[in-house]
């Protein structure tokens, strides 16, 4: 991750093909173009702050060292996202001590551990903040500067021993932590008096520390105890990021207004690995609910080291260990994905593939519309994705915009009674623009009067800035066709088609997406809901059947655990004053049960459906190890 002022780019080794930036004031944009220039360069995913949520000037933005698609964003609460930022949640922000984090200040810096996938820090502009649980329940540090925080860092091996940089110049400006970051002492010793920008261990030695100054980059070789001025010919301008890559080959340096760069220290001689695809040997295209046959290899040329292969699914955001034999991987949402095989040596070194999968929507032909039924229920929606849509002759362009005929979607809604109808692609961040038409499936046509909208009369947050909303009347039995298109040739992506007759009130809760999109026939699965007019009271049916564990936390945001179901594509209803319907949101995969076998750190649970394995941790000490597990009844030990 290297940025400038207001930026920071990050692309996680696991998903090369995938990238986040964040800009000024918390926004944050995503790219599936990172070495193919065949699709859209960025996408707004910014998490849906409140109207009056206060954001940084200055854009944090990490990603998970242990999940290719979880990525944390800063407003003056810390937001997390489980699937590459489609879907973000805000985290807590209640201390132990009862108090809460103020709303005035924002998050500076945050840290993440890679040996505790638990431990979070986090710096806003007057504080250091530690969570040992995930993000749920936090502690506020001691011992630090009233100075503003500038920059976290967690050793990579040992998720005791942290670092602070302020922004400083009476005190010290490097303070370091030896109990994970609950109390903090001075780390300054051979530093000048001046502010500290940010800070970094490297990855494969964790001696060594390099922190980045306001004249300069320093170096300590015994984990912050001293420093010494570090780099023969950089010049002592102020540096704002700093990174070391994964094998420790390399130290990248990014200044303000002297530009980026990047020095050997030292060469080590490693050579990388190789990940080479094997199958599918060229990019593939396939129908929604298509399978597709991976096979790949890794290798290291060094003698006696080896590789580990990971395969990366943009799809699921699923990190997979490479089989011995060919992955069949389902393909359940459509779009454009690049889907990854890395290789990591035992120095850390990483390499990687890419095969890019179009996945295709059967909207995308005017002659096999997604048909919305007569009956709804109503507020009805379905979602799509228009990445790898196409325009067919046939298509039209759109009255109100004429050169937006781009990547066109067909849909067909005939009405059982004559009415008005809000046609609409709100709680979607797809600039699209939406023409309604009657005649044949593909013309000739006739435009419905008020039936087109790009984006210039849309109501409400709830539709966003880009989305396209008409109301037009329709006639008992005529058929009404709808298109959607994108503005211009980089408006591609997911959006949902939304409709509801005037006669269904506006508060009608709608519901415009699931995090997941599938889990395990037996449900159980913890996924978030997203719309609008949720309320607290809101239940939730997959299927008919009533979801668990329903977590109102916001008006457009609910958090569920999927019931039991067959096999196959699902309605997802919310129901809140009236009842919201996300057609085919979710998909019941088959569940293949795998034998548990009890061990002695391992028990059997609820008839042997569930394997638990029982550890025990200290984090402050970066010490584990397995614990003994007792039997008590078929579902405790």
């Amino acid at each position: 991750m290297i940025g400038s002022d207001g930026f920071e780019c990050a692309i996680h080794p696991l998903s090369p093909g995938l990238a986040w930036g964040s800009i000024q004031f918390g926004e944050v944009i995503r790219t599936k173009s990172a070495g193919l220039a065949t699709l859209p360069p960025f996408e707004s995913v910014t998490p849906p702050y409140e109207a009056d949520e206060k954001t940084p000037f200055l854009s944090v933005l990490r990603l998970d060292p242990r999940s290719a698609g979880t990525i944390y964003a800063g407003s003056y609460r810390l937001w997390r996202s489980r699937d590459g930022g489609s879907v973000w949640v805000p985290l807590p922000t209640t201390t132990t001590d009862g108090s809460t984090w103020s709303t005035s200040s924002t998050v500076a810096s945050m840290a993440l551990s890679r040996t505790d996938p638990l431990m979070i820090l986090v710096g806003k502009q007057q504080g250091i903040f530690r969570s040992g649980d995930g993000g749920q329940t936090w502690a506020a540090a001691s011992g630090i500067p009233d100075r503003f925080v500038t920059n976290l860092e967690i050793d990579p091996t040992n998720s005791g021993i942290a670092y602070a940089t302020f922004s400083a110049v009476t005190v010290p400006s490097v303070y370091r932590s030896l109990d994970g970051g609950l109390t903090w002492a001075p780390s300054n010793t051979g530093l000048p008096a001046f502010p500290a920008q940010v800070i970094r261990v490297d990855p494969t030695d964790p001696n060594v520390v390099f922190v980045g100054m306001d004249v300069g980059v320093y170096r300590s070789l015994d984990r912050g105890a001293t420093w010494a001025k570090f780099g023969t010919g950089l010049p002592s301008s102020s540096v704002h990021d700093l990174q070391v890559l994964d094998d420790g080959s390399m130290l990248r340096v990014a200044t303000h207004g002297r530009g980026i760069w990047q020095l050997q220290v030292p060469p080590t001689g490693n050579a990388p690995p190789v990940a080479t695809i094997l199958s599918p040997a060229t990019s593939v295209t396939v129908a929604k609910g298509g399978s597709v046959i991976f096979s790949g290899a890794v290798a290291d040329p060094d003698p006696g080291d080896a590789a580990v292969g990971t395969w990366f699914f943009p799809d699921t955001t699923e990190n997979v260990p490479l089989p011995a034999g060919a992955l069949t991987h389902t393909f359940r949402r459509a779009g454009s994905f690049p889907v990854a095989l890395s290789a990591r040596d035992s120095r850390g070194a990483l390499a990687s593939a890419i095969v890019l999968v179009s996945v295709t929507e059967s909207a995308d032909a005017c002659a096999s519309p997604v048909v919305i039924p007569a009956n709804g229920p109503f507020p009805y929606s379905i979602l799509v994705n228009s990445e790898t849509a196409t325009v067919e002759a046939s298509d039209p362009n759109p009255s109100c915009v004429p050169a937006a005929k781009v990547a066109s979607l067909w849909f067909e809604f005939t009405p059982p009674a004559d009415g008005s109808y809000e046609i609409s692609t709100c709680g979607g961040g797809t600039d699209t623009v939406l023409s309604v038409f009657t005649g044949p499936s593909c013309g000739p046509y006739a435009s419905v009067v008020g039936g087109c909208n790009d984006d210039g009369s849309v109501p409400g947050p709830a539709c966003g800035d880009t989305a396209s909303l008409v109301t037009v009347d329709g006639r008992a039995g005529q058929t009404l066709r709808i298109q959607a298109t994108g503005f211009d040739a980089i408006s591609l992506g997911t959006f949902p088609l939304n409709i509801r007759p005037l006669s269904v009130s506006a508060d009608s809760p709608r519901v415009t997406g699931v995090s997941a999109a599938e889990g395990p026939a037996p449900g159980g699965t913890t996924v978030y809901v997203t719309g609008s007019g949720f309320q607290s009271d809101a239940t939730v049916t997959f299927g008919g059947v009533p979801a668990t564990e329903v977590v109102f936390l916001s008006s457009t945001l609910l958090s569920v655990k999927t019931p039991p179901h067959a096999p196959g594509e699902v309605d997802v209803a919310v129901t809140s004053g009236g009842t919201g319907t996300l057609a085919r949101g979710f998909t019941y995969t088959a569940f293949t049960p795998v034998a548990c076998v009890p061990g002695n750190s391992a028990l059997c649970l609820n008839a042997a459906r569930f394997r638990v394995e029982v550890v025990w941790r200290v984090p402050t000490q970066n010490t584990t190890g397995l614990a003994s597990a007792v039997a008590l009844t078929g579902d405790t030990g």
